[in-house]
């Protein structure tokens, strides 16, 4: 086995593409869910919830949405239904 340096190893993962197609939207997440941690954190503040339990709620909609994504992502058919029609109202 060939013993590779770190700092090496560093140049190349820096010229590989897929690296970035990863770290971006990862970064983008992560970004987005904490300001609307904080979002939430000083929204819910007034009504008596606490740090802690206003932090849980990204949590929880986040453990929620994920599902729920990836089980209608192949369903797209459904969606672009002919027989689907929106309510007229």
């Amino acid at each position: 086995m060939v013993k590779v340096s770190l700092r090496s190893s560093f140049r190349v993962l820096l010229k590989e593409p897929c690296f970035y197609l990863i770290v971006v939207p990862f970064g983008i997440y992560v970004g987005f869910f904490n300001a609307l941690s904080s979002l939430l954190n000083q929204v819910l503040s007034p009504y008596g919830f606490s740090e802690d339990e206003a932090g849980t709620f990204p949590h929880a909609c986040a453990l929620c949405l994920t599902p729920s994504l990836t089980l209608t992502h192949g369903n797209r058919d459904l969606w672009c239904s002919p027989d689907c029609r929106w309510p007229s109202g």
